[in-house]
């Protein structure tokens, strides 16, 4: 009897004394909870390098004796140069869809000269523009870390529109007949491809619409009749672009005990 109280004795001594793997276990496991994934949510700023291509539509009005210059005709002039622009957003992403606003204040560096023709080759038009501003919603849908997106807005810059005439004119415009801020719409996409939750590239398409401006001057031998012109600009932008995004998150993962 007292043999098998003292075994029993030792037994419970032996279980006590020996570690609890499962306690242990659950205390050295921290639990891997993982951090909030990427997101295009949050304000952003960035730059844009790229081309554009002008078109210019020049037209012969009416002049307040209700006579033409030449006739009722259109010509036109296209160039192409360089264009640059500093923007600044805000996104909201809900789900894979991503809304979002952007305004941007750049350059617009094509302008021409042409001869009004076949008429004559002494009657010019000519398209000069500089700074621009643009205000545009956007909306796309991501494929991972890729926005596919559209936009569409307005369009504020500063065309210098003229149509005067050179050497030789049998009948000169006394004052090159100019416009300079013009109002139009301006839409396209793009696709914009994040490397991290604060930087991304993006390649972007943009065709820009103003409306028509109408110009007039007097000339020499008209008693003070002025004559008018008609100028419109529309044209395409292809570039490239760096944002940099305010937003924080990440893929880290957090241990929690």
């Amino acid at each position: 009897m007292l043999k098998k109280f003292v075994l029993s004795c030792a037994t419970v001594a032996a279980l006590s004394a020996a570690p609890d793997t499962t306690r242990a276990a659950d205390v050295a496991a921290p639990l891997a909870v993982p951090a909030m994934g990427f997101t295009w949510d949050g304000w952003y700023v960035g730059a844009t390098v790229g081309w554009q291509r002008n078109n210019s539509i020049y037209g012969d009005r009416l002049a307040t004796n209700n006579a033409f210059w030449f006739g009722r005709n259109n010509w036109r002039a296209g160039s192409s140069g360089f264009t640059a622009a500093l923007q600044a957003g805000r996104n909201w992403q809900y789900g894979r869809v991503v809304l979002g606003l952007e305004a941007e204040l750049g350059w617009l560096g094509a302008q021409n000269t042409t001869a009004y023709l076949p008429q004559t080759a002494t009657t010019f038009g000519r398209a000069q523009s500089a700074f621009y501003a643009s205000f545009r919603p956007r909306a796309g849908i991501t494929f991972g870390n890729a926005l596919v997106y559209g936009t569409a807005g307005i369009i504020f810059a500063d065309f210098r529109s003229s149509i005067f005439t050179g050497p030789g004119a049998p009948v000169a415009l006394l004052a090159p007949s100019t416009s300079k801020i013009q109002f139009g719409v301006i839409m396209g996409g793009g696709v914009e491809y994040a490397f991290n939750q604060n930087w991304s590239i993006k390649g972007e398409y943009l065709y820009y619409h103003f409306e028509p401006k109408r110009v007039g001057s007097t000339f020499t031998g008209g008693g003070g009749i002025i004559q008018f012109f008609d100028t419109q600009q529309f044209g395409h932008i292809l570039r490239v672009g760096v944002n940099y995004r305010f937003a924080t998150g990440g893929g880290a993962v957090i241990a929690r005990y």
